[in-house]
């Protein structure tokens, strides 16, 4: 039995591949079902953000599986199989935990120690519970990675400062404009990173902004927390026209902006510049955008180097997160490796218990009620005496994997020893 991941990020795929291979909630609990459906693995959750897809997988044996998880990604998402294997990772075991684990810690980001990859991760993991695909090996492996999050976050100082993707989009968004105090912000979507990108503009102390959102109730409560305008969705031009600035930040999975609409746009504006800012995936706006005249398009990937020249004092405390990582890691891999026999012990146990209860309550009539409930005591505290020697044995067998096939009853009873 062996752990595995597959999948891509930002450092292995572009932006336009991985917008192809996101996945959203309902595709990502559809994924996890026909992965266990089609028993490719035994159990799986999917996580798909921004910024990576990836399947986890617990199987049975590894090897059979030749690159079926990649391939799988692509054809559940694209129907195709030409997307080139090399832009794909594959890890295993020990390898495949302490990935996990640096991603719900923050250090597989494009921004080191961002804190919302932490609950994209508790997501994915419970899409995958609703999907009931998952089993004690990953219910174990995504709990620890909640608490080697929770760790880095606690013990180093590695999430501090004002670096995301909400502040280095309006990092990039200072660097083209020198001053963007006196500029009109358009802001699409009203969700997490909304928020985020709402509260820094509000702190550089911006407040000429503007609020579209499918929802318009979701946009006006946004509104009125932050000072904002809002726009109906439908007017969604008429906002474009009298913006500086274009944040977008939804979950739609096709374009909202395309080039005949900003086209239009800057007709009417007279070609004034317009600055949009993707920080979506899938995308949303068309990145032929870019070959408007006067549009300066920006995607998520363009961050990159911005967030490299912000990541200042983070650098200082990765390895003090490593070291955490490499902790939980261990202790994993340790509780993996105790994993058949802890069944074992427990099988015993319940093998034990059963036939305890049965012959208490054969021999029940033989003893007084009020002798009832001492008796009781007394048979569990005998069944755990007679099975101390064994369960010890099973606990200190050096072959655990291969536990039930090597250990015999003397050894397990604690009898070669004794005789």
């Amino acid at each position: 039995m062996g752990l595995i991941v597959t999948g891509i990020n930002h450092t292995t795929a572009p932006v336009e591949l991985r917008e192809k291979l996101c996945f959203d909630e309902a595709s990502a609990k559809a994924a996890n079902q026909k992965l266990i459906h089609s028993n490719i693995v035994e159990e799986a959750v999917t996580l798909s953000t921004c910024n990576r897809t990836e399947i986890y997988g617990y199987v049975h044996d590894s090897a059979h599986l030749n690159g079926q998880l990649s391939k799988f990604i692509t054809h559940f998402k694209i129907r195709q199989s030409n997307v080139p294997e090399n832009l794909f990772y594959q890890k295993e075991d020990s390898d495949a935990v302490n990935h996990l684990f640096r991603v719900a810690a923050g250090l597989d980001s494009m921004v080191i120690g961002e804190n919302q990859i932490l609950a994209q991760v508790k997501q994915a993991y419970s899409l995958a519970t609703e999907s009931c695909s998952t089993g004690a090996t990953l219910n174990k492996l995504f709990h620890s990675s909640f608490r080697t999050g929770k760790r880095v976050r606690t013990e180093t100082r590695i999430g501090e400062g004002s670096i995301s993707v909400a502040s280095t989009a309006i990092d990039l968004a200072k660097k083209i404009f020198q001053d963007i105090s006196g500029k009109k912000i358009l802001l699409i979507g009203a969700g997490e990173m909304a928020i985020e990108t709402l509260s820094k503009l509000n702190s550089c102390g911006i407040h000429e902004t503007y609020i579209i959102n499918r929802t318009m109730k979701r946009a006006a409560t946004l509104a009125k927390k932050f000072g904002a305008k809002v726009f109906p969705y439908d007017e969604i031009l008429s906002a474009l026209g009298v913006s500086d600035i274009v944040i977008t930040s939804t979950a739609a999975s096709d374009p909202i902006l395309t080039p005949d609409m900003v086209r239009n746009v800057m007709g009417k504006r007279k070609n004034r510049p317009v600055f949009l800012i993707d920080i979506s995936v899938p995308r949303n706006i068309h990145p032929d955008v870019k070959e408007i005249y006067n549009a300066f398009l920006y995607d998520i990937d363009d961050l990159q180097a911005i967030v490299k020249e912000n990541i200042g004092n983070r650098r200082i405390e990765i390895p003090k997160a490593e070291k955490i990582v490499t902790e939980e890691s261990k202790k994993f891999m340790d509780w993996l490796k105790q994993k058949p026999a802890i069944y074992t012990i427990r099988q015993i146990q319940e093998h034990f218990e059963s036939i305890r209860e049965e012959e208490l309550h054969r021999n029940r009539k033989y003893f007084k009620e009020e002798d009832w409930e001492q008796m009781d005591k007394f048979s569990k505290t005998l069944m755990k005496k007679f099975l101390r020697s064994p369960i010890m044995r099973v606990k200190s067998c050096s072959d655990k994997e291969n536990l039930c096939e090597r250990c015999t009853v003397k050894e397990v009873l604690g009898l070669e020893s004794d005789s």
